[in-house]
């Protein structure tokens, strides 16, 4: 009994340092998730910007190469807009694979792991939540529409057709 009367009392005695302490650890906890909140918008928001940024160069290259195409119908300016458009396919499908597919991967494997439960128990935040806020939906709708666009003015302009004709034996 002795002893539960004394840690009784050294935590009566102690009770401002404990309230402190506590409130300290919630203050850390809270600013800890707006951190992360902050970082992972932070992060979004800039590969939505060179997402965006990219896509709007590849659109204003096809743009060009269909102009090309449309103003001087040769041969060449058709072989021309054709390895442009290969070229941007395979930039995305480069940059597809090799970088979004294993950041996603990692990504998951952190979050599926026991660290990963943890941070999301101690922070309370969820990736889904944080991606579905206003000011990251724009970007992603302006990058949609773009990448619509760049598919429409892609269809502008044939992959195999300028080769057939150009490597066609008479």
């Amino acid at each position: 009994m002795k002893p539960l009367f004394l840690l009784a009392r050294h935590a009566w005695f102690y009770r401002n340092e404990y309230l402190s302490m506590i409130r300290m650890v919630a203050e850390m906890r809270k600013s800890a998730r707006d951190f992360t909140r902050e970082y992972i918008r932070k992060r979004v928001k800039e590969g939505l910007a060179i997402g965006l940024s990219v896509v709007l160069f590849q659109v204003t290259l096809l743009l060009g190469a269909l102009l090309l195409v449309t103003a001087r119908p040769s041969l060449l300016a058709r072989l021309s807009a054709s390895t442009l458009l290969w070229a941007i396919t395979l930039y995305n499908l480069h940059r597809f694979f090799a970088v979004t597919v294993p950041e996603l991967k990692a990504l998951r494997k952190t979050l599926r792991g026991k660290s990963g439960y943890a941070l999301r128990y101690l922070l309370r935040i969820s990736l889904v939540t944080e991606l579905l806020q206003w000011n990251l939906l724009l970007p992603a709708l302006c990058l949609g529409i773009a990448l619509f666009t760049r598919s429409a003015l892609g269809t502008g302009v044939s992959y195999f057709a300028p080769w057939l004709e150009a490597f066609r034996v008479p």
